[in-house]
């Protein structure tokens, strides 16, 4: 088993903490790109892995929250979240955190996607911002303050 970790960077203007919307009723779906340890070949298709499906691994007692069979090689893979998501802070702001440990066999978690909604919180009144998409940067004004919140400089990183 092989441990990764999607670290995040960004500049936080005015916000005072950002995650993923991940809730057991409403689980957050990481996509990722991976590629097959046996083949190295790159999978064509982006996947998704949430804390809320789990699939029992063929001739073991354990479970995961994604099994892949590599169409190349036939190599069995699979992967699993081990922590809940940490948030990513003001104080943070710049530096690469880690937000997100995952757990697999077979296959290496090449690149992460970020596809869905974030939330984020803005620093002075506490305002809530639902539906933050940070495939780009992201800005809008904190009603209550009427000032401007932002996150721009968004870096993904996944490492071992």
């Amino acid at each position: 088993m092989v441990k990764f970790v999607v670290k995040l960077s960004a500049r936080l203007e005015n916000i005072a903490s950002l995650q993923p919307v991940d809730t057991a009723q409403d689980p957050f779906d990481y996509v990722f790109k991976i590629s097959c340890v046996r083949c190295h070949e790159m999978h064509s298709k982006d996947i998704s892995i949430n804390r809320g499906e789990t699939m029992d691994l063929l001739d073991s007692r354990g479970v995961a929250n994604f099994i892949f069979k590599c169409k190349f090689c036939g190599n069995d893979s699979h992967a699993s979240i081990l922590t809940n998501v940490v948030p990513y802070t003001l104080e943070d702001s710049t530096r690469p955190k880690p937000i997100l440990e995952l757990e697999a066999r077979g296959l290496v978690i090449e690149e992460f996607v970020p596809n869905g909604y974030f939330q984020a919180k803005s620093a002075e009144s506490q305002q809530v911002f639902e539906e933050v998409e940070l495939d780009d940067e992201w800005y809008d004004v904190d009603e209550n303050t009427l000032n401007e919140v932002s996150i721009t400089d968004i870096k993904w990183e996944v490492t071992r």
